[in-house]
């Protein structure tokens, strides 16, 4: 029998700050993680912590490569989606 979480479509977030220039402009991390967690719960989705990948300008290569790998495990499951 499927609850409620597993009827919602689950969420992967990428959120990168490739400049402290973007940072002072008002689209720091938090900020974008904010407005990111208001969509998945204005959208139905469900996001896991795990699933949260942020990326702080130094290397993209390690945490793209997760996101990646994690998405592709998602997507056997029912409604996977990434953002």
């Amino acid at each position: 029998m499927e609850n409620e979480s597993t009827k919602r479509k689950r969420a992967a977030v990428y959120i990168r700050l490739s400049s402290e220039e973007q940072a002072k402009e008002g689209y720091s991390p938090q900020t974008q993680k904010e407005k990111v967690l208001e969509f998945i719960k204005n959208n139905d989705y469900t996001i896991d912590e795990k699933h949260i990948y942020v990326d702080l300008g130094y290397s993209v290569q390690p945490i793209r490569d997760q996101l990646f790998k994690d998405s592709w495990r998602m997507q056997g499951k029912r409604n996977s989606t990434l953002l």
